[in-house]
């Protein structure tokens, strides 16, 4: 455990709670997928599946977004819309 850690450079975790890895590159995070939520019963999961990324919720009350301002979805490829 650690108060006060400060990491310089290309930062990678390997065997986590789960197989694979996890990379921090700056303000980016690579994995194969997030959850977010974990342990509260209610989650969104976020991989990619057969090439095209998905998000999915296991909450009862589903999925949504709010948006502030103005808010996009674009696909493209034979899984877009």
């Amino acid at each position: 455990m650690a108060q006060n850690l400060a990491l310089q450079g290309l930062v990678a975790g390997a065997n986590l709670s789960t197989s694979g890895s996890t990379i921090i590159d700056g303000s980016i995070v690579y994995s194969s997928a997030f959850v977010v939520g974990r342990g509260t019963g209610s989650t969104i999961t976020m991989t990619a599946v057969a090439g095209a990324h998905l998000i999915q919720s296991i909450d009862a009350a589903g999925l949504g977004s709010v948006s502030n301002g103005s808010m996009g979805l674009r696909a493209k490829g034979a899984m877009g819309f």
